[in-house]
């Protein structure tokens, strides 16, 4: 995303009393974040056929792994306090929550 983005998203949250204005911005937010991912996938595209191109193969595959092949972070659902424990307690995980 770009920063032109962020700002319009701010502007978007600041007039929430504005129903047309708000969902004009909106759409123009998602729009905007349409073109920026387009033009990202294409630098992307763009940076490993120049690899190819070059024969730099083994740079050119490591490119393609990291763009397909995200490590996906895999969540448990826990309630965790500061330390990073987990809270097993009801109590102290409604009070955590709220």
């Amino acid at each position: 995303m770009t920063q032109a983005i962020l700002d319009k998203m701010k502007r978007r949250k600041a007039i929430r009393s504005d129903r047309q204005m708000h969902k004009q911005l909106n759409i123009e937010i998602e729009n905007d974040c349409k073109a920026a991912k387009e033009k990202w996938l294409n630098d992307k595209c763009h940076e490993i056929e120049e690899l190819q191109k070059h024969f730099r193969l083994i740079e050119m595959h490591k490119k393609v792994n990291q763009f397909i092949y995200k490590q996906k972070k895999i969540s448990t659902g826990c309630i965790r306090n500061e330390n990073g424990n987990i809270i097993f307690d009801d109590k102290k995980r409604c009070r955590k929550m709220g």
